[in-house]
């Protein structure tokens, strides 16, 4: 036919993350999508606001969350998962790199660049974690063409 191939489109549909600690009270959590991110902010992208959602956890472990709304995302495009914990005395696992040979024969490595996982205290400052390893957060996507899902971390 000649044409030129058509992008693969992708839907966001859910978030996971993992809590390494948890407080004794229960945390509201809020999930963001931002969507054409710039740099290394994740907020520096259009919000996608009929994707926000909200909901509670009580104890430490790995979630699944449904998005309020899936986000369609163009092949290619930046986007940023923002998950913010209400409460101080929750916290969302971050793997380390740790530095090879460190533990006798085994090599542990993790994958991480800069501005791939960032934090805020405020939403409005963030630090990039560097190469020291990311943050528990990963997107569940499906393609639009033929429903195959993928797991973005």
């Amino acid at each position: 036919m000649g044409g030129k191939e058509e992008a693969v489109k992708e839907r966001l549909e859910a978030v996971t993350f993992e809590v390494a600690a948890a407080g004794s009270e229960p945390s509201e959590y809020s999930i963001q999508i931002y969507r054409h991110v710039k740099g290394d902010t994740p907020t520096s992208g259009t919000l996608v606001e009929e994707a926000v959602t909200t909901g509670e956890i009580a104890f430490r472990g790995e979630y699944t969350v449904s998005l309020k709304k899936p986000v369609l995302l163009e092949q290619g495009e930046r986007f940023a998962i923002v998950v913010r914990l209400l409460n101080e005395d929750y916290a969302i696992t971050q793997e380390r790199a740790i530095p090879e040979g460190r533990f006798g024969s085994t090599t542990t490595k993790v994958g991480s660049e800069n501005g791939q996982s960032c934090y805020s205290s405020n939403g409005t400052r963030w630090i990039s974690t560097g190469t020291e390893g990311n943050y528990v957060i990963s997107a569940l996507t499906r393609d639009v063409d033929d429903g195959t899902p993928h797991l973005k971390t």
